[in-house]
Protein backbone atom coordinates (compact mmCIF):
# COMPACT_ATOMS: atom_id res chain seq x y z
CA UNK A 1 0.00 0.00 0.00
CA UNK A 2 1.42 3.33 -0.97
CA UNK A 3 1.98 5.88 1.87
CA UNK A 4 -0.85 8.33 0.56
CA UNK A 5 -2.98 5.69 0.63
CA UNK A 6 -2.41 4.89 4.03
CA UNK A 7 -2.77 8.63 4.62
CA UNK A 8 -6.15 8.83 2.67
CA UNK A 9 -7.97 5.91 4.77
CA UNK A 10 -6.47 7.32 8.14
CA UNK A 11 -8.36 10.45 7.11
CA UNK A 12 -11.48 8.45 5.72
CA UNK A 13 -11.86 6.90 9.51
CA UNK A 14 -11.34 10.24 11.28
CA UNK A 15 -10.31 13.07 8.42
CA UNK A 16 -8.18 14.11 11.57
CA UNK A 17 -6.74 17.22 9.03
CA UNK A 18 -10.89 18.59 8.29
CA UNK A 19 -11.95 20.41 11.42
CA UNK A 20 -13.68 23.32 12.26
CA UNK A 21 -13.81 25.50 15.47
CA UNK A 22 -16.76 25.91 17.35
CA UNK A 23 -19.16 28.18 16.58
CA UNK A 24 -19.53 31.12 19.02
CA UNK A 25 -22.02 33.99 18.43
CA UNK A 26 -22.36 37.67 18.60
CA UNK A 27 -25.21 39.21 20.74
CA UNK A 28 -28.40 38.71 19.65
CA UNK A 29 -30.64 41.21 17.48
CA UNK A 30 -33.44 41.90 19.90
CA UNK A 31 -33.86 45.46 18.12
CA UNK A 32 -34.89 43.89 14.99
CA UNK A 33 -36.86 41.30 16.69
CA UNK A 34 -40.38 42.63 15.84
CA UNK A 35 -39.76 44.32 12.65
CA UNK A 36 -38.60 41.12 11.27
CA UNK A 37 -41.62 38.97 12.98
CA UNK A 38 -44.14 41.63 11.39
CA UNK A 39 -42.77 40.89 7.82
CA UNK A 40 -41.87 37.40 8.31
CA UNK A 41 -45.53 36.36 8.24
CA UNK A 42 -46.18 37.76 4.83
CA UNK A 43 -43.23 36.63 3.38
CA UNK A 44 -41.18 33.48 4.38
CA UNK A 45 -38.24 35.02 2.97
CA UNK A 46 -38.61 37.89 4.59
CA UNK A 47 -36.90 37.34 8.03
CA UNK A 48 -33.78 36.70 5.73
CA UNK A 49 -33.86 39.33 3.51
CA UNK A 50 -34.21 41.47 6.15
CA UNK A 51 -31.08 40.69 8.30
CA UNK A 52 -29.14 40.87 4.68
CA UNK A 53 -30.82 44.69 3.72
CA UNK A 54 -29.99 45.48 7.10
CA UNK A 55 -26.42 44.69 7.26
CA UNK A 56 -25.79 45.57 3.70
CA UNK A 57 -27.37 49.27 4.60
CA UNK A 58 -25.36 50.00 7.64
CA UNK A 59 -21.50 48.42 5.56
CA UNK A 60 -22.78 51.12 2.98
CA UNK A 61 -23.69 53.71 5.76
CA UNK A 62 -20.45 53.08 7.70
CA UNK A 63 -23.08 52.08 10.79
CA UNK A 64 -20.52 50.17 12.90
CA UNK A 65 -22.69 49.65 15.42
CA UNK A 66 -25.25 47.21 13.57
CA UNK A 67 -22.20 45.54 11.76
CA UNK A 68 -21.00 44.87 15.00
CA UNK A 69 -24.31 42.50 15.86
CA UNK A 70 -23.46 40.30 12.54
CA UNK A 71 -19.75 39.75 13.52
CA UNK A 72 -18.95 36.48 14.43
CA UNK A 73 -17.14 36.13 18.33
CA UNK A 74 -14.16 34.85 16.29
CA UNK A 75 -13.25 38.17 14.29
CA UNK A 76 -14.01 40.57 17.79
CA UNK A 77 -12.32 38.39 20.40
CA UNK A 78 -14.50 39.24 22.93
CA UNK A 79 -14.05 43.39 22.17
CA UNK A 80 -16.80 45.77 22.71
CA UNK A 81 -19.20 47.50 20.41
CA UNK A 82 -17.58 50.45 21.02
CA UNK A 83 -14.25 48.82 20.83
CA UNK A 84 -15.52 47.82 17.16
CA UNK A 85 -16.48 51.04 16.24
CA UNK A 86 -13.54 52.86 17.18
CA UNK A 87 -11.26 50.07 15.40
CA UNK A 88 -13.72 50.13 12.10
CA UNK A 89 -13.87 54.34 12.09
CA UNK A 90 -10.02 54.11 11.28
CA UNK A 91 -9.43 50.84 10.00
CA UNK A 92 -12.33 48.87 7.83
CA UNK A 93 -10.19 47.94 4.97
CA UNK A 94 -13.30 47.86 2.65
CA UNK A 95 -15.85 50.58 1.72
CA UNK A 96 -18.95 49.39 0.40
CA UNK A 97 -20.15 53.02 -1.55
CA UNK A 98 -23.00 50.55 -2.45
CA UNK A 99 -24.73 47.44 -3.42
CA UNK A 100 -27.87 45.95 -4.74
CA UNK A 101 -29.65 42.80 -3.47
CA UNK A 102 -29.95 40.45 -6.94
CA UNK A 103 -31.38 37.69 -4.85
CA UNK A 104 -31.55 35.04 -2.23
CA UNK A 105 -32.17 31.68 -1.78
CA UNK A 106 -32.92 29.37 1.39
CA UNK A 107 -31.98 25.54 2.17
CA UNK A 108 -32.82 24.68 5.95
CA UNK A 109 -30.47 26.60 8.16
CA UNK A 110 -28.49 27.45 4.78
CA UNK A 111 -29.17 30.35 3.05
CA UNK A 112 -27.32 32.77 0.36
CA UNK A 113 -27.83 36.14 -1.06
CA UNK A 114 -26.65 37.55 -4.33
CA UNK A 115 -25.25 40.83 -3.73
CA UNK A 116 -24.06 43.79 -6.81
CA UNK A 117 -21.77 45.85 -4.44
CA UNK A 118 -19.36 48.80 -5.39
CA UNK A 119 -16.32 48.63 -2.88
CA UNK A 120 -13.44 50.70 -2.12
CA UNK A 121 -10.19 49.70 -0.54
CA UNK A 122 -9.94 52.83 2.69
CA UNK A 123 -6.23 53.68 1.19
CA UNK A 124 -7.73 53.88 -2.39
CA UNK A 125 -10.87 55.40 -1.60
CA UNK A 126 -10.42 58.52 -4.32
CA UNK A 127 -10.40 56.30 -6.83
CA UNK A 128 -13.23 54.46 -8.71
CA UNK A 129 -14.67 52.28 -6.92
CA UNK A 130 -14.77 48.68 -8.04
CA UNK A 131 -17.92 46.88 -9.13
CA UNK A 132 -18.10 43.02 -7.40
CA UNK A 133 -20.64 40.77 -7.77
CA UNK A 134 -20.77 37.33 -5.32
CA UNK A 135 -23.47 34.52 -3.35
CA UNK A 136 -22.47 35.38 0.41
CA UNK A 137 -22.97 32.26 2.21
CA UNK A 138 -25.34 32.89 5.53
CA UNK A 139 -26.53 30.65 8.70
CA UNK A 140 -29.49 30.59 11.03
CA UNK A 141 -29.26 29.60 14.43
CA UNK A 142 -31.28 30.56 17.24
CA UNK A 143 -30.89 34.13 17.20
CA UNK A 144 -31.32 34.57 13.02
CA UNK A 145 -29.61 34.60 10.21
CA UNK A 146 -25.69 35.66 10.20
CA UNK A 147 -23.16 35.73 7.46
CA UNK A 148 -20.39 33.36 7.22
CA UNK A 149 -17.27 33.80 8.80
CA UNK A 150 -14.36 33.68 5.80
CA UNK A 151 -12.36 31.36 8.18
CA UNK A 152 -15.42 29.13 8.41
CA UNK A 153 -16.31 29.14 4.42
CA UNK A 154 -15.15 25.63 4.07
CA UNK A 155 -17.46 24.59 6.33
CA UNK A 156 -20.86 26.04 4.37
CA UNK A 157 -21.84 25.07 1.16
CA UNK A 158 -22.07 26.55 -2.07
CA UNK A 159 -24.72 28.43 -3.53
CA UNK A 160 -27.34 26.15 -4.90
CA UNK A 161 -26.94 28.27 -8.19
CA UNK A 162 -23.48 26.45 -9.04
CA UNK A 163 -24.48 23.15 -7.94
CA UNK A 164 -26.43 19.75 -9.25
CA UNK A 165 -28.81 19.34 -6.95
CA UNK A 166 -30.32 16.37 -8.59
CA UNK A 167 -26.54 14.77 -8.38
CA UNK A 168 -26.41 15.48 -4.46
CA UNK A 169 -29.30 12.12 -3.21
CA UNK A 170 -27.24 9.99 -4.64
CA UNK A 171 -23.64 11.19 -3.42
CA UNK A 172 -25.37 11.11 0.54
CA UNK A 173 -26.38 7.34 -0.29
CA UNK A 174 -23.04 6.49 -1.34
CA UNK A 175 -21.08 8.51 2.02
CA UNK A 176 -24.19 6.49 4.06
CA UNK A 177 -22.80 2.98 2.77
CA UNK A 178 -19.00 4.39 2.96
CA UNK A 179 -19.22 5.12 6.54
CA UNK A 180 -21.43 1.96 7.57
CA UNK A 181 -18.65 0.14 6.07
CA UNK A 182 -16.51 1.91 8.13
CA UNK A 183 -18.55 1.23 11.29
CA UNK A 184 -18.45 -2.78 10.46
CA UNK A 185 -15.35 -3.06 9.25
CA UNK A 186 -16.90 -4.09 5.95
CA UNK A 187 -14.20 -4.53 3.35
CA UNK A 188 -16.29 -5.84 0.50
CA UNK A 189 -19.11 -2.98 0.98
CA UNK A 190 -16.08 -0.16 0.97
CA UNK A 191 -13.92 -1.70 -1.54
CA UNK A 192 -17.10 -1.23 -3.90
CA UNK A 193 -17.44 3.08 -2.85
CA UNK A 194 -13.53 3.17 -3.93
CA UNK A 195 -12.76 4.10 -7.40
CA UNK A 196 -12.29 1.80 -9.54
CA UNK A 197 -8.52 2.27 -10.38
CA UNK A 198 -7.58 2.80 -6.72
CA UNK A 199 -8.50 -0.43 -5.53
CA UNK A 200 -5.53 -1.98 -5.95
CA UNK A 201 -3.98 1.08 -3.48
CA UNK A 202 -5.50 -0.28 -0.46
CA UNK A 203 -5.91 -4.03 1.18
CA UNK A 204 -8.48 -5.63 3.70
CA UNK A 205 -5.95 -6.33 6.32
CA UNK A 206 -4.98 -1.72 6.22
CA UNK A 207 -8.76 -1.43 6.14
CA UNK A 208 -9.50 -3.60 8.86
CA UNK A 209 -6.39 -2.32 10.84
CA UNK A 210 -7.62 1.29 10.64
CA UNK A 211 -11.43 0.70 10.86
CA UNK A 212 -11.03 -1.14 14.23
CA UNK A 213 -8.56 1.53 15.40
CA UNK A 214 -11.52 3.88 16.12
CA UNK A 215 -14.55 3.38 17.62
CA UNK A 216 -16.77 4.93 15.05
CA UNK A 217 -20.10 5.79 17.10
CA UNK A 218 -22.10 7.88 14.87
CA UNK A 219 -21.89 10.13 12.12
CA UNK A 220 -24.12 13.66 11.41
CA UNK A 221 -24.27 14.52 7.89
CA UNK A 222 -24.75 18.33 7.33
CA UNK A 223 -24.65 18.66 3.47
CA UNK A 224 -23.37 17.79 0.64
CA UNK A 225 -22.53 19.68 -2.94
CA UNK A 226 -22.16 18.21 -6.20
CA UNK A 227 -20.27 20.76 -8.31
CA UNK A 228 -19.94 19.25 -11.86
CA UNK A 229 -18.60 15.24 -10.96
CA UNK A 230 -16.63 16.83 -8.08
CA UNK A 231 -18.57 16.09 -4.76
CA UNK A 232 -18.44 17.47 -0.94
CA UNK A 233 -19.90 15.96 2.05
CA UNK A 234 -19.54 17.64 5.42
CA UNK A 235 -20.33 15.98 8.86
CA UNK A 236 -19.96 15.69 12.54
CA UNK A 237 -18.44 12.38 13.60
CA UNK A 238 -18.29 11.11 17.07
CA UNK A 239 -15.49 8.52 18.11
CA UNK A 240 -13.64 6.93 20.67
CA UNK A 241 -10.16 5.50 20.12
CA UNK A 242 -9.91 1.96 21.04
CA UNK A 243 -7.18 1.79 23.13
CA UNK A 244 -7.58 0.13 27.10
CA UNK A 245 -6.03 2.76 28.71
CA UNK A 246 -8.47 5.32 27.36
CA UNK A 247 -11.72 3.72 28.37
CA UNK A 248 -12.85 6.63 30.81
CA UNK A 249 -12.78 9.15 28.55
CA UNK A 250 -15.29 10.63 26.45
CA UNK A 251 -16.06 10.15 23.41
CA UNK A 252 -15.15 13.34 21.40
CA UNK A 253 -17.06 14.87 18.32
CA UNK A 254 -14.97 16.85 15.07
CA UNK A 255 -16.34 18.28 11.99
CA UNK A 256 -15.13 16.85 8.74
CA UNK A 257 -15.29 17.74 5.08
CA UNK A 258 -14.69 14.57 2.47
CA UNK A 259 -13.35 16.32 -1.02
CA UNK A 260 -12.53 12.97 -2.43
CA UNK A 261 -15.74 12.18 -4.23
CA UNK A 262 -15.80 11.98 -7.66
CA UNK A 263 -18.54 10.84 -10.16
CA UNK A 264 -17.43 8.39 -12.82
CA UNK A 265 -20.16 6.91 -15.46
CA UNK A 266 -23.44 8.08 -13.25
CA UNK A 267 -21.43 6.45 -10.10
CA UNK A 268 -20.24 8.27 -7.11
CA UNK A 269 -16.64 7.00 -5.68
CA UNK A 270 -13.85 7.95 -3.33
CA UNK A 271 -10.93 9.10 -5.54
CA UNK A 272 -7.84 8.54 -3.36
CA UNK A 273 -5.71 10.86 -5.31
CA UNK A 274 -7.86 13.45 -5.31
CA UNK A 275 -8.10 12.56 -1.26
CA UNK A 276 -4.19 12.65 -1.23
CA UNK A 277 -4.25 15.60 -2.46
CA UNK A 278 -6.50 17.84 0.21
CA UNK A 279 -4.83 15.95 2.93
Amino acid sequence: MSEHAARIIAGIVLACTAFFAVIHLAPSMQNAAVAVAEVSAADPDAEFRHHVQRLWDARRDRDWAITFEYQHDMNIAGGSVEEYVQWADENEPFIVQDYELLDIAIDGEFAWAQIASQDSIRRFEHLPPRNSERWEKWYRDADGWRPVPGQLDESYPTAPVYRIREFEPALRQRFVQAWTAQQRSDWASFEDVLEPADRDKLDAESFESATTAMNLIGCDVKWVQAIGNAGKVHFEVEFKINDPSLTKLPSQKRDITEEWWVRIDGQWYIDLDRGSANS
